[in-house]
């Protein structure tokens, strides 16, 4: 049997709706039945029982203050308040679902705010100069935050929040964070001009590259880098002379010693 609770006067309902009082599957609810006019056909629409649909009716009944839907000459019609909220609810609901389901477009032109981003010393003169001139041009309103890290104090500065990206080598990726390979780097051994390893004849072999002294270039002022990991793997180690956070004074030590 259909019912839309006919024969309630007005002042047998509770106030004006609170918003602090109802739920968004309520107001599901309100839009169907406003549309449907029938209990029966709403709970159908809904994929709900008549019992479960007329209870909702009845608490949005007391919230709202009005009945809603009255018995009429051929069936349940709706109020004059109703009539006035079916409209608006519809956009609003519509409105709403459309927040939830599209995808915000990143739009670099309207971008705001500080882009965080943490890398090795080595990389900054190749990356910042071309990065910023790009966002100069396509997101003039942004700026930019590079703080030089290494590869394990990269992972913590994500993990912390205080940076939005990371690049650098990763040998091991903690499996809550996204990764993606930009490009494939080779390894170089960068000595003065006429240096002994460079002696014509000698052969250039992995030996004769850890027979000399190595400067080390660390964020953290460590005495190990990349290089060294790769050599541990192999069951080598290299003796470090010095260890520097930055490239900076790399080139007047390496052509000095």
């Amino acid at each position: 049997m259909d019912t839309g609770n006919a024969g309630h006067s007005a002042h047998e309902f509770g106030h004006p709706m609170n918003l602090g009082n109802i739920d968004l599957n309520l107001l599901k609810v309100l839009d169907v039945l406003l549309v449907e006019g029938s209990v029966t056909r709403a709970g159908k629409r809904l994929g709900r029982s008549q019992p479960a649909v007329s209870s909702a009716l009845q608490r949005l009944q007391h919230l709202l203050g009005d009945e809603l839907l009255v018995r009429g000459p051929e069936g349940f019609v709706l109020t004059a308040r109703a009539e006035a909220i079916r409209g608006p609810l519809r956009e609003a609901l519509g409105l709403v679902e459309s927040c939830v389901s599209t995808k915000p477009r990143f739009d670099p032109a309207k971008a705001t705010g500080v882009f965080r981003l943490s890398m090795p010393d080595r990389l900054s003169l190749a990356l910042i100069p071309p990065l910023l001139d790009r966002m100069q041009q396509l997101a003039p309103g942004a700026t930019l935050q590079v703080t030089t890290a290494d590869r394990r104090q990269a992972l913590e500065l994500i993990d912390e929040q205080r940076v939005d990206l990371a690049l650098g080598c990763f040998d091991e990726r903690p499996p809550h964070l996204n990764a993606e390979i930009l490009m494939q780097e080779d390894l170089f051994c960068v000595v003065r001009r006429g240096h002994p390893i460079l002696r014509r004849g000698a052969k250039y072999e992995i030996e004769r590259v850890l027979s000399f002294p190595h400067l080390v270039v660390s964020a953290t002022g460590n005495w190990r880098a990349i290089f060294d990991e790769l050599l541990s793997r192999h069951g080598l180690q290299r003796r470090a002379l010095v260890a520097v956070t930055n490239f900076t004074v790399v080139p007047h030590l390496l052509a000095a010693t």
